[in-house]
């Protein structure tokens, strides 16, 4: 067996002479970045859509509140137009006030 040079020959990576695509490139970058993120983006992912429900469940009461006064305004200007005694006491009942 023939050893060519000493031990302490230095090893060289040899890299390919044409320059790589991007869309190599971006497939390479986030093979490496994935692997480190995806444990947390399944944890940041989670938090967002818990966000969006809290919110939700925050804005369920305050969209209630607005449609109910709507509702009453409507109710308002239909006890007023009416001639109908029946109807205005059912609206009557439904806010029971007196409009």
């Amino acid at each position: 067996m023939e050893v060519f040079g000493d031990e302490d020959d230095e090893v060289h990576e040899v890299h390919p002479s044409h320059p790589m695509g991007s869309h190599q490139a971006k497939r390479k970058w986030k093979a490496r970045t994935s692997s480190a993120s995806s444990a947390t983006g399944f944890d940041v992912e989670s938090s967002a859509k818990l966000m969006m429900k809290k919110m939700e469940l925050e804005l369920k009461p305050a969209k209630l509140e607005i449609h109910r006064m709507d509702q009453r305004q409507k109710d308002e200007a239909l006890y007023l137009s009416t001639t109908d005694e029946e109807l205005k006491t059912v609206l009557i009942g439904r806010w029971n006030i007196e409009f």
